[in-house]
């Protein structure tokens, strides 16, 4: 059992955040209460129409706004493109069920990152290329061009 100091209560403290955040940082434990958690950002929403992700081939997308957003936005294309490729497999008969038990996640969250409503880490990608045995899953960055804010642009 951890220690608790009261001159840093959140960090020490036995029912804090710290350390007690679920998977992803989606949900958190908050005195015995399991509080649902937003993510910080939202790849889907760079699209011009959301529910294109993960389902259409070269959706349009906003531009970014800073460099922070160019790094979303980066991350939220490489996972659209990894959703493309779930997507073929399961086209061809993989259940979001089955591939879930294959990387050691909840069926909701996937889908969720799958649609982008979640952000998905390279570690998720990289799970889903080992999962479908497929290393087209992986991301591959051809042109900084999408990516750089106008204000950056030389």
């Amino acid at each position: 059992m951890r220690r608790w100091e009261p001159d840093h209560p959140l960090r020490n403290h036995p029912r804090s955040l710290r350390g007690s955040i679920g998977r992803g940082g989606r949900r958190a434990h908050l005195g015995g209460v399991v509080a649902k958690r937003e993510p910080a950002w939202v790849p889907r929403s760079f699209l011009e129409n959301p529910a294109d992700f993960g389902s259409v081939g070269s959706p349009t997308h906003r531009p970014p706004a800073d460099i922070v957003e160019a790094g979303q936005l980066a991350a939220s294309l490489a996972q659209h493109s990894a959703a493309l490729v779930v997507k073929a497999h399961r086209d061809a008969g993989l259940t979001v069920r089955e591939l879930a038990e294959r990387v050691g996640g909840s069926e909701d969250y996937l889908s969720g990152m799958l649609t982008g409503r979640y952000p998905a880490g390279y570690d998720d990608l990289a799970r889903w290329a080992i999962a479908t045995r497929d290393l087209s899953v992986l991301p591959v960055v051809d042109a900084l061009e999408p990516l750089t804010p106008d204000d950056s642009r030389r």
